[in-house]
């Protein structure tokens, strides 16, 4: 079967979270002999076929610039682009799976059925990313053209939604915001949760753990503490800082790595410096791909500290399966994942003074914390894996019925 797979951003050499499953879902497509081509967008233009860990996919980019305007001559150059990309298809797909918005409404109506994959409702995002909560009921407080980008994101993703049959959610959290937002038949709404690399995201032994965790700067007999987090005021950055400087002394010693950046950096980084937290927290940049496991299970706390639209949480899956508990605020798919594995890992609100209640008390509970970290892997490889997405992808495209394939 010949498969066509849009979305609205995906950079081949940095690759986040909606992205990951959509490579991860290509891959196992592909492996099961389906014909897969991806229209993403990305920093360049670009048509290739490349090597998705040993399956090979066409992959063809048009260029979406992530700084600058969003006015409306970015929307009709880019939506120009998506359709010249398209049109690129090395085949005529008897399936598409879109996975964005502003592709699959640029795309159109297509000669096959289609499944879209909700990640996050657009027009909540684009509130949460620039003022860290995406609550359309206050868009009233915002400017004329906040509430002009805001209407425009919500018509274009409705239409997207439109022209499904089938519609997925990898969260059941997810599930509810689209029904709320959209006025969708539930029962074309289905939840999958997305999956975990098991054999990349893994516990290190003894001596290479020790080795990670002195390249990390991990303190001797102190806590390592990452935060893998896009620096935009929605991923809530600044409030695990203002946690950390509230816990205090309860801690201990301790050192925070926050990888990567985003428009919120260089006032993450004069943040901690205001809070005297300038010499504990490390600001790398980016990390390249080879090296995230290596950050997980060196360290002894992932958190993932989210204001708002928490979608799913794969970060959180990678640090499980990495051996490595996390603390995270009370937001989406972080309930789901792990009030089912250990509800005293969830703040009790989404605010620096709860996350600093919940550090503060694993820290003291270091016996217990060694004991869910040895939990932390069972528990991923039991419930979560790309072959189960990919898979229920499958049972989809078939109408029902599982498609047979050469891995059977």
């Amino acid at each position: 079967m010949r498969i066509a797979i849009s979305a609205d951003y995906v950079d081949p050499e940095n690759i986040g979270g909606a992205g990951r499953v959509i490579v991860e879902v290509a891959r196992g497509l592909a492996a099961r002999g389906h014909e897969i081509a991806i229209v993403a967008g990305a920093p360049r233009e670009r048509d290739e076929v490349v090597p998705l860990r040993g399956e090979r996919v066409r992959w063809i980019s048009f260029r979406y610039a992530t700084g600058g305007s969003r006015g409306v001559r970015f929307l009709i150059g880019t939506r120009r682009a998506v359709r010249r990309a398209w049109e690129r298809l090395p085949f005529a797909p008897d399936r598409v799976l879109h996975h964005q918005p502003f592709a699959a409404h640029a795309i159109g109506a297509v000669d096959a059925p289609v499944t879209y994959t909700f990640h996050s409702p657009w027009p909540f995002e684009y509130l949460a990313e620039r003022f860290g909560e995406g609550d359309l009921a206050r868009l009233g407080e915002h400017g004329a053209s906040t509430r002009l980008q805001v209407r425009l994101r919500r018509r274009i993703e409705r239409a997207a939604l439109a022209r499904a049959e089938r519609i997925v959610c990898l969260s059941d959290s997810m599930r509810r915001t689209l029904l709320s937002l959209h006025p969708i038949p539930p029962e074309r709404v289905e939840v999958h949760p997305g999956g975990v690399d098991s054999a990349r995201f893994r516990p290190l032994d003894r001596i290479a753990r020790a080795a990670a965790r002195e390249r990390f700067g991990a303190p001797r007999d102190g806590l390592l503490i990452a935060a893998v987090r896009r620096m935009v005021p929605r991923t809530g950055l600044d409030l695990l800082l203002r946690a950390l400087a509230r816990a205090g002394s309860s801690l201990g010693v301790w050192r925070l790595v926050l990888p990567g950046s985003g428009p919120e950096k260089e006032a993450l980084i004069a943040l901690a410096a205001s809070l005297g937290l300038a010499e504990r927290v490390s600001f790398p940049g980016y990390l390249p791909e080879e090296e995230l496991p290596f950050l997980y299970a060196a360290s002894d706390l992932t958190v993932v500290p989210s204001r708002a639209l928490e979608g799913f949480g794969l970060s959180t899956l990678e640090s499980l399966a990495s051996g490595t508990p996390v603390i995270a605020t009370p937001i989406g798919g972080s309930v789901e994942i792990l009030g089912a594995f250990d509800p005293r890992l969830i703040a009790r609100a989404a605010g620096h003074e709860a996350l600093a209640e919940r550090l503060s008390w694993w820290s003291e509970h270091r016996g217990d914390l060694e004991e869910v970290r040895l939990g932390c892997r069972p528990y991923v490889l039991s419930r979560y894996s790309w072959d189960r997405l990919t898979r229920a992808v499958l049972v989809g495209i078939a109408g029902g019925v599982p498609i047979r394939d050469r891995s059977a």
